[in-house]
């Protein structure tokens, strides 16, 4: 469901992320004149800003991470990034991203994520346009999916881990924000070339 603001919190709150949005993930007009163009996917970026009237310093989250939201697994440019880090485990995987970014002032600013594989993959291979995954992570280097449950009724669903092993959170803006915060909202960035 389409919203204007997405809530992530360790063990409680996640993120369904459906790219290219429709209700059938694999039937979308966007997605279908994709696949019929000619195009080179040079990078492809998932940005989430952090809503500015929620902001608590002190509580965001420095990492969030981004799995297929189906089974709780790793999608592939998360697998590819074998890029470390001097500041931390959760550091490493800079290329993949899901580090918070800090604007010019300082202050919590976005998420970036690197999914051009990913995209790549749906466009040009037609895999799977699946649902992803948003949580935050304490540890990026564990990406193994446990059985958990949303609420005392519902089902297992496969999350991650490394979700449950950090207590911040973080508030952003979602796909359908106000009027006050369009030029924030989720998007997907595509640089591309045709042949």
């Amino acid at each position: 469901q389409p919203s204007d603001k997405l809530f992530v919190q360790s063990s409680r709150l996640h993120g369904k992320i459906r790219l290219f949005s429709s209700e059938d993930p694999e039937v979308n007009e966007i997605l279908k004149n994709m696949r019929e163009e000619k195009l080179l996917v040079n990078q492809a970026n998932l940005i989430f800003y952090i809503d500015p009237e929620t902001l608590t310093e002190e509580t965001t989250a420095q990492r969030i991470y981004l799995y297929n939201f189906n089974n709780g697994l790793p999608i592939i440019d998360y697998l590819r990034d074998l890029s470390t880090s001097n500041f931390g485990t959760n550091s490493n995987k800079s290329i993949f991203g899901g580090i918070l970014e800090l604007s010019e002032d300082g202050k919590p600013f976005r998420y970036k994520f690197n999914l051009t594989n990913h995209i790549t993959n749906i466009i040009k291979n037609d895999s799977l346009n699946y649902d992803l995954g948003l949580t935050i992570t304490g540890n990026i280097e564990n990406p193994i999916p446990i059985k958990a449950k949303t609420s005392q009724d519902a089902l297992y669903i496969d999350y991650p881990l490394s979700a449950t092993l950090n207590p911040l959170g973080t508030v952003l803006v979602g796909s359908h924000p106000d009027s006050t915060s369009t030029n924030k909202k989720a998007k997907l960035e595509l640089i591309y070339s045709s042949y």
